[in-house]
């Protein structure tokens, strides 16, 4: 039995009969996990992830499928054990595509639910931002910011200028960002209220 095995079997406090490493994933390993009493569940992983990565992510699943609009899969089990933590969720089969109308109400349904405010994580979730590579994105900021337009210009601003110190963005170019975020509130638009959202959308997701 494999150590990543070996931690999803304590995490799910079950003996397991099989855990192959399977094809996906793009920063993170994908699993498929049998449990001895023939449950099929979906692992991911990643060595030296982080476990509060994978629990903020199992906050944000059950936030998005408390909606009720769109399916999600449902998280099993936070895997915390070993060198290798993960997240341990229901496993979907491939289905047809084509369903792009469906899936765009379900979305708008997802969205009007709200959320608590602008660059707030899910509610259970911790910690103050998402590390992207070398770049953090900071969340959960105080004082939270007054609508979207804030939201983004803050954004712009933290990011452009982490580009800057790592020689990434020159000083030009920062302060090219600067002056777009100077004007967020003329570019935003009206004024909505925060949504309820994915984050990472994308086909592999």
């Amino acid at each position: 039995m494999s150590d990543f095995a070996a931690s999803v079997q304590l995490a799910l406090d079950r003996d397991i009969r099989s855990c192959e490493p399977i094809a996906g994933g793009d920063i993170n390993r994908g699993w498929r996990v049998e449990t001895a009493d023939g449950d099929v569940l979906f692992g991911k992983s990643r060595p030296g992830g982080s476990v509060e990565e994978f629990a903020n992510e199992a906050a944000g699943l059950n936030w998005l499928g408390e909606v009720g609009a769109l399916p999600v899969p449902g998280v099993v089990a936070v895997v915390d054990h070993g060198d290798e933590p993960g997240l341990i969720l229901e496993w979907v089969e491939p289905g047809p595509r084509g369903e792009e109308a469906g899936l765009g109400r379900g979305l708008a349904l997802v969205h009007q639910a709200g959320a608590e405010g602008f660059d707030r994580l899910a509610p259970g979730a911790t910690g103050g931002g998402i590390i992207f590579g070398e770049a953090i994105v900071p969340l959960n900021p105080a004082p939270p910011p007054a609508g979207f337009a804030g939201a983004y210009a803050g954004r712009l601003r933290n990011l452009a200028g982490q580009a800057h110190v790592r020689g990434a963005l020159g000083a030009s170019d920062r302060d090219l960002i600067e002056k777009v975020a100077d004007r967020a509130n003329e570019l935003a638009g009206p004024i909505e209220p925060p949504a309820r959202v994915h984050g990472d959308l994308w086909s592999g997701n």
